[in-house]
């Protein structure tokens, strides 16, 4: 009986763990599709497709190039979620990319300066981490201002680390230090 006993409590053991790992896996796979539906920012969708609605019937080949440049962020975005890193310069293009989609929204009141150190170019960083930083600037530092700013994002090598900044010249959520917004991430080469 004692053995009996044993074996029983065991598979039941066995059986809770199988199910707390299943439970861990869906988890793990929510978390994981709410992350990326958190990447892809409703509004600038919704902006961008009314650009490109707009540009339609003015600017036809304006359009199709920005709905070109809109399928390029969204591949970038999914391939992302299976790649987790990326490189500096990839990182950058996609920034770029992003940034022309939402010229085409602020047209000369965004402008915006891309820099990079070349030895930090292949420097594998995690995916999607400069662009909310880029987005953050433009939400709260660059579109309500009637003349728009400049975004600069920079990336360096400092102290043998890889620097990341994102600078603007807008009023940013402290209005006290306009033109002195800034965000900045340090990661280990």
């Amino acid at each position: 009986f004692t053995l009996r006993g044993t074996v029983e409590r065991m598979a039941a053991q066995l059986k809770e763990k199988e199910l707390n790992e299943e439970r861990l896996i869906r988890t793990k796979m929510e978390a994981e599709l709410q992350a990326l539906q958190a990447k892809i920012n409703p509004h600038f969708l919704f902006n961008t497709l009314n650009s490109i609605a707009s540009l339609i019937s003015e600017n036809p080949k304006a359009a199709e190039s920005t709905v070109e440049k809109l399928s390029e962020l969204f591949r970038y975005t999914l391939k992302s979620a299976e790649t987790n890193t990326v490189s500096v310069a990839e990182e950058l293009e996609i920034v770029r990319t992003y940034l022309e989609i939402e010229k085409v929204r602020f047209g000369e009141r965004l402008q915006y300066d891309i820099t990079c150190d070349a030895a930090v170019r292949d420097f594998m960083i995690p995916a999607l981490i400069i662009e909310p930083l880029v987005e953050n600037s433009i939400k709260h530092g660059i579109a309500s201002e009637v003349h728009g700013g400049k975004i600069n994002v920079e990336v360096s090598t400092a102290d043998g680390n890889c620097l990341i900044s994102v600078i603007d010249d807008g009023k940013g959520i402290d209005k006290a230090n306009k033109g002195n917004n800034s965000f900045q991430v340090v990661l280990s080469v």
